[in-house]
């Protein structure tokens, strides 16, 4: 019998250490010593002098699961959210602060995002009457999917509270997972309706307040700091891997998996190059698309939202014998076998 693919990971993660040490001081402050759930991700104290860490994405998944079994706070990434302000942002909060709309902000978002996080991918969803927000996660998060997602679209909504206060320009948040124990806070923290088993995780963006001209708006400082955004993610860019930037684009498209001519178009590469460059990096286009199908067909089944048939066409099998032949292959069980966690 074949050995058993990989378990899918996107690699290697850039983490901002002031993060870190943001969450260091947040869990001291209710009591709790840093040592353990630090050593228990195989974390150096001493890295967190240095402006960011290199971590594998199932060690930083240690270290949040780490962190929430130490402090017996399930809401911890609310709570960290809400710590996480403007000032915290690097050079992206410069480029923010300088933005001329709320519209503009947004933009700046989507693009930069993965200078501060590369572990959610950002897209706006431009509509006249329900401009949203959608975060995706771009790497197999497993147990801290939530606690992130709920850190990360705290931290945004926060921004834009900076720069437009006392605009409404969140109406309301949705979350794709079940409703937590502590929906209250979480209403409060956000300051707006948060509704759970949604179809997504959505910022929902008021169109009235997205063209508002911002007073902190300065044209020139912007065009500065937006260059030093792009030196930093040019930077982060060459670094990644190939297979980790597909596989975050695969796990962020809307809809059906793009092809490999499709994925070598939005890379901006020939198809013949993207093959050539994967296969020096020990994998296939093919390899990577059954690693995404089987972290989806995961996320989805344990959501619960999605029929088997449904889960195999939004992965793209023609039926669901074809699935479900798959998912035994990755899981040894059948996917009626894995539930709603």
């Amino acid at each position: 019998m074949p050995d058993a693919p990989p378990r899918p990971d996107s690699g290697a993660i850039q983490v901002p250490t002031l993060y870190l040490r943001t969450l260091m001081e947040l869990t001291q402050e209710m009591g709790f010593a840093t040592g353990p759930w630090l050593e228990a991700a195989g974390i150096d104290p001493q890295q967190l002098a240095q402006p960011s860490v290199l971590l594998s994405t199932p060690r930083y998944v240690a270290l949040v699961r780490a962190a929430v079994l130490h402090t017996q706070e399930p809401a911890l990434g609310l709570l960290l959210g809400r710590r996480l302000r403007m000032n915290t942002h690097g050079t992206l909060a410069f480029a923010l602060m300088n933005a001329a709309s709320l519209r503009q902000a947004v933009a700046l978002l989507e693009r930069f995002l993965p200078v501060r996080t590369n572990l959610l991918a950002l897209r706006f969803v431009d509509s006249p009457s329900s401009p949203r927000l959608v975060f995706s996660p771009a790497a197999n998060l497993d147990v801290a999917e939530l606690l992130i997602l709920e850190t990360v679209m705290l931290a945004v909504r926060q921004v834009f509270d900076y720069l437009a206060p006392g605009a409404q320009s969140v109406l309301s948040v949705e979350f794709a997972a079940p409703a937590a124990a502590y929906q209250a806070l979480a209403q409060e923290l956000f300051g707006c309706p948060v509704r759970n088993g949604a179809s997504a995780n959505v910022l929902c963006m008021n169109p009235a307040t997205l063209d508002t001209a911002l007073s902190s708006a300065d044209a020139q400082a912007l065009e500065n700091a937006a260059a030093l955004c792009q030196v930093e993610l040019d930077k982060i860019t060459q670094q990644e891997s190939l297979t980790a930037r597909i596989q975050r684009n695969l796990l962020a498209s809307n809809g059906a998996l793009p092809s490999l001519h499709t994925s070598a178009r939005l890379l901006h590469m020939a198809p013949r190059t993207l093959h050539r460059r994967l296969q020096a990096e020990g994998t296939s286009y093919r390899a990577i698309v059954e690693q995404v199908r089987h972290q989806l067909a995961l996320q989805h089944l344990r959501q619960g939202k999605l029929n088997m048939q449904e889960i195999a066409y939004r992965l793209g099998y023609t039926d669901q014998a074809n699935f479900r032949r798959a998912f035994k292959r990755w899981e040894g069980v059948a996917p009626s076998q894995l539930g709603p966690r």
